[in-house]
């Protein structure tokens, strides 16, 4: 991760280690950001007009979303539960899209 982003990795490994922790963080910061932008660009064609959402509210919904998942106990039912919300969510964004290409026709 660290030498992928710094091209002298002698250079990160003389800092002290509370730089290097410093440093790590932030690389793991920035990967999150890359990973959320590619996540969030692969569904930006099928948003529309009422579906769409910014990427910055994308990715502070999703971090909410990271932080109540790590705090508590899922059940098998609750994600089964999730993922039915979440396919349905997907259905109507992709029932959208095909109605609207229908009008266009």
């Amino acid at each position: 991760m660290l030498a992928s982003r710094y091209s002298n990795i002698e250079l990160v490994n003389s800092l002290p280690w509370t730089d290097g922790i410093e440093l790590i963080n932030k690389a793991i910061e920035k990967r999150n950001e890359q990973r959320d932008w590619d996540m969030w660009i692969s569904i930006y064609p099928t948003m529309d007009k009422k579906s769409f959402i910014s990427f910055e509210k994308f990715r502070s919904k999703k971090q909410v979303v990271s932080v109540m998942h790590c705090k508590k106990h899922i059940s098998a039912e609750e994600i089964i539960e999730k993922a039915e919300e979440i396919r349905k969510l997907h259905q109507g964004i992709h029932e959208g899209v095909a109605m609207e290409d229908r009008r266009k026709e």
